[in-house]
Formats: structure tokens, sequence, C-alpha cells
């Protein structure tokens, strides 16, 4: 990775309206991993309420990011599917039964391992194909569901695999949130769209970021940049010249924020509604929150300040944590940093290397540091069916 992929920030303007005022509300000060810096600011319009992240690492080095160290490539047997991926792959196809044929030809942009498309396939849809920035997506496809038709590659890079003119349905689930050039990259899909033919979107809803349980800080991940509700989810999709049929809320299970769907056609440009939306509200009670969540967390690792210790988990928990262990001198007794992803393996998280977990067994002296939230227990619970060492949990 060249570091110099992530020197140069962007400041973008809001993706809803064009509008280039905005208020910021949290700095998320994130660890570099393999020397990409992904820490954002996030703030939220003065002219119509969409929050958003600005401050940003260059779209390289997303595009890297996603190419080589995406966990949306690594599952190796059914079991890696969670019940949440088929809750959600479900609803949406819940919503486009009613209103397609089985011989629609229906494409799913950032279709990670497949789940979504092996549900409509299984429902007789008979032509249904995929694209995903993560390189091994094809072959997992294959492995998990034998799907053929997955291609690797970036939302602007489809029209060289399909024909886009012929898909009757588009389907972008858990996509728009991390597409920083959100608006033009949805007027270059809607440009290149048939007239009457469908969108299917799904996103984090942001008026169910505050239900509990949840993480601390976990919309603001690695890969989040834009913080979607129905109201600035519909006027960024109208901006771009799609007309709502359906929105829905999907319900998820604790740890998970629900999800909010939405079904857009393509047709005449309709006007967005002016009604200002309460983002700034919802999230400033949603960072007050999480700041109370990860400082009780904080202190629990400050018993540990003259302890060994390993961090199990290299994602965005890890990367918002190391930080603010930095800022509290708590990061000195780290040793190194532990994941089952092999696509993070052998690279490091600020200067951490990440190893396989095998790895803890050299140091039986470690307590592990489980950094995640959902699946704290579990985590634990494996981990002390094959180490010695002790488990610290962050959460209650």
């Amino acid at each position: 990775m060249n570091p110099s992929l992530s020197l140069a920030r962007v400041q973008r303007p809001c993706q809803a309206c064009g509008s280039t005022s905005a208020t910021r509300l949290y700095d998320n000060r994130l660890a570099s991993i393999d020397g990409m810096d992904l820490s954002y600011c996030v703030v939220v319009c003065d002219s119509c309420g969409f929050a958003y992240a600005t401050d940003l690492a260059p779209s390289a080095t997303y595009e890297t990011y996603y190419h080589s160290c995406s966990k949306y490539d690594t599952a190796q047997t059914l079991d890696y599917v969670s019940n949440v991926e088929r809750e959600r792959a479900l609803h949406a196809l819940k919503l486009c039964l009613p209103i397609f044929e089985t011989d629609s030809a229906v494409l799913d942009l950032g279709c990670g391992h497949g789940v979504l498309l092996n549900e409509f396939r299984v429902s007789g849809f008979t032509q249904s194909w995929g694209l995903d920035p993560a390189q091994n997506a094809p072959a997992i496809a294959r492995r998990l569901f034998a799907i053929e038709g997955v291609r690797t590659g970036m939302l602007r890079e489809s029209e060289r695999h399909f024909d886009l003119a012929s898909i009757r349905l588009f389907c972008l689930t858990a996509v728009l949130e991390h597409l920083p050039e959100c608006c033009s990259d949805m007027t270059w899909l809607t440009e290149r769209m048939s007239e009457g033919s469908h969108l299917l979107v799904e996103v984090p809803a942001l008026e169910r970021f505050c239900r509990p349980p949840f993480e601390p800080f976990g919309e603001f991940s690695l890969e989040h940049v834009n913080y979607f509700s129905a109201a600035t989810l519909d006027r960024l999709l109208r901006r771009t010249g799609l007309s709502l049929v359906q929105m829905s809320y999907l319900g998820l299970e604790a740890g998970s924020t629900d999800s909010l769907f939405a079904l857009y056609r393509k047709g005449r440009r309709t006007v967005a509604s002016q009604k200002h939306s309460l983002e700034m509200g919802d999230l400033g009670r949603y960072i007050a929150e999480s700041k109370s969540m990860l400082d009780a967390a904080l202190e629990k690792l400050d018993r540990l300040r003259d302890k060994p210790c390993i961090i199990y988990g290299a994602g965005s928990h890890t990367a918002r944590l190391i930080p603010h262990l930095a800022n509290k001198g708590l990061n000195r007794n780290i040793l190194f940093v532990v994941d089952s992803n092999p696509n993070l393996q052998g690279k490091t998280m600020s200067s951490l290397p990440i190893y396989a977990p095998q790895k803890i067994s050299e140091h039986p002296e470690a307590q592990i540091i489980v950094s995640t939230f959902r699946a704290q227990h579990a985590i634990a619970t494996a981990l002390a069916a094959g180490f010695s060492n002790r488990s610290v949990l962050l959460y209650p």
C-alpha cells in the first residue's frame, strides 16, 4: 500500500442537495489499515439536514481498501452467512416478488458473497447477476451457492460486464452508505437505466441508530460515509431522476441497526420534499450515548495498563478503539491484533501487526481484549475453548 494515497483529504458537498454549508458534529479518528487512513468528520448539512462524512481519504484509497481488505468475500461455508444477512435478503425479495416476473433481469451491485442473488434464484428468477469490488467475491459466490454470474469491480465498472439497459431491477443493498460520491454515482447509474426499470435500495436507518442495544459509534465505521433517514434518502434519489414506489423499515436482531428499504422507478423527474429532517438531533443523541458507553469501556481497559494484551478483531471497532487507547497511553502494552479474516492477516492496524488467531498460543500470559459488540460473548466462548488466556469484554 502506498501511504501517499491517504494523505490528501477530500472535502465534499452535501450529496442530497449540493450545499457546502454543514455543521461539524464528530471527529471520527480511525487507526490506519495497512497504511490507509480512513478517518473522517461527521457533519450535518445546514440546508437539508443530510448527515454525511467529510475530510475523507481519496477515492483511490477506498478502492484499494475494498479490493485488498474486504470482509465480504471471506465466507468459507454457509455457516458464515449470518441470520441478519438472510433476513435482509428475504425482506428485499418480499418487496420485489409482487412486481417482477421471474424472467426479469436482476443485477445486484455490491453483491458480497451472493446471499441475495441466491434468494432470487431459489424463487425462480432465471436472469440474475452480481458485481462486487472484493476480489474473491466471484469465487465465494460460486463455492457457497454455485452462482456463476458474479464479477469483480466498482459500481461504474458495471457496464463493462453487463448490458445495463436490459436490466429490469438493480439492487443496492448496504451499498449507498459506502459511496463517497453517491450522488454522481446514482446519477451515472440512472442515466444508464431504461425507462420503467427499478432500483431497490437498503441502508441503515438513521432513525433507528439509538435503538438499544447498539454498538457505540458503530455506524461510524471504516466504510460508512453517508447516514440516511427516509427523508434524505428520498431527497437524494429523487435528485437523480427516480420516483419512489414504496419504502419500509426492517427491524433486525439486537445489536444490529434496523434497515430502511426503498424501491424506486426511473420515470418523470420529481421534486423532493422540502421538509427539513431531524438528523442533527438524532445524531447528537447517538454521539452522546455512544461516548458514554465508550468511556465506560475505556475505564475497564485502564485496569490493564501494565498487563500484556492482544486485541481480538481488526474491524471498525478496533480502528476506533486504538486512537482512544493511544490518547490515554493505554496502547503501549498491546502486543498485536488477531483476526480470522485472511485478507487482513499480514497487514497492520496503526503500527500493530495483524495475525491469525493461532498466534495467541505463543503468549499465554496476555489478556485478550475482545474488540467487538454484538459477537463479544460468542467470541469469548470460542477463545476459551482454544486458549488459556483471560478474555476481557468491553460491554455489559
